[in-house]
């Protein structure tokens, strides 16, 4: 089994023909999730993706270590 069968939604950006950090990546995927944005959480080990994704409204988390990650986690009652 892949790893991605365990998400419902998957946005290859060769598909769609937009790339980080273009915003329009980011405003592509808000129009065709079926949750609004005060609902996601947006994780990536680039900061400029994750300060893109917060200008949009996102909720985001920078990861730097598994330690970190952790504990953003919990800190946000996710684990």
């Amino acid at each position: 089994m892949m790893p991605t069968e365990h998400f419902d939604y998957k946005f290859l950006s060769y598909k769609i023909g937009l790339v980080k950090p273009d915003k329009r990546l980011f405003e592509y995927v808000l129009e065709k999730l079926p949750y609004s944005k005060e609902n996601l959480l947006y994780i990536d080990d680039c900061i400029l993706n994750v300060h893109i994704a917060e200008s949009l409204g996102i909720e985001s988390i920078h990861y730097s270590s598994n330690e970190k990650f952790m504990s953003q986690l919990q800190t946000k009652n996710i684990l």
